[in-house]
């Protein structure tokens, strides 16, 4: 997957745990209508406050970490409302140039009007379709990074 555009909006409602900023799509298979090609593509990214040297691989199993929860193949939940969760993984992270740990994700999902997504029992946050629609289904999380350090 390329990198998502730097397009970000952050809700400041979850800026002090897990902070969204949306705009790509999603892949995996999982749910009939999504299998099919309908619904949608979500994909993004999930970025991590933790150091990276840009270009470098990072987020690998068994490191002792604050994130140690967030590796290359953490399972990410996306429930489309009225519809069964759709699972996908991260992919491998990747120190962007920032010097942060960054995952790809990408999911099909079927058309629902609300979005919720978990990654690794962090919390939630939930988006609107209209919302999704207006960044191209393009998604970036930051998890532990201050508002100083987010691209905008």
């Amino acid at each position: 997957m390329g990198k998502v555009a730097h397009r970000r909006f952050v809700p400041a409602a979850v800026a002090t745990s897990m902070a969204i900023v949306v705009g790509a799509s999603f892949g995996t298979a999982a749910t009939s209508a999504a299998a099919k090609g309908g619904g949608h593509r979500i994909s993004g990214d999930l970025v991590v406050n933790e150091t990276a040297a840009p270009g470098e691989p990072c987020g690998l199993p068994g490191r002792a970490s604050t994130y140690a929860d967030i590796t290359t193949g953490t399972k990410i939940a996306i429930e489309p409302t009225g519809k069964p969760t759709v699972h996908a993984p991260l992919g491998q992270g990747v120190g962007n140039a920032d010097g942060l740990c960054e995952f790809p994700f990408s999911a099909r999902v079927p058309d629902a009007p609300r979005y919720a997504i978990e990654i690794a029992d962090r919390g939630t946050l939930t988006f609107t379709k209209r919302a999704l629609q207006r960044r191209d289904w393009e998604v970036l999380l930051t998890l532990g990074v201050p508002a100083s350090r987010r691209s905008t």
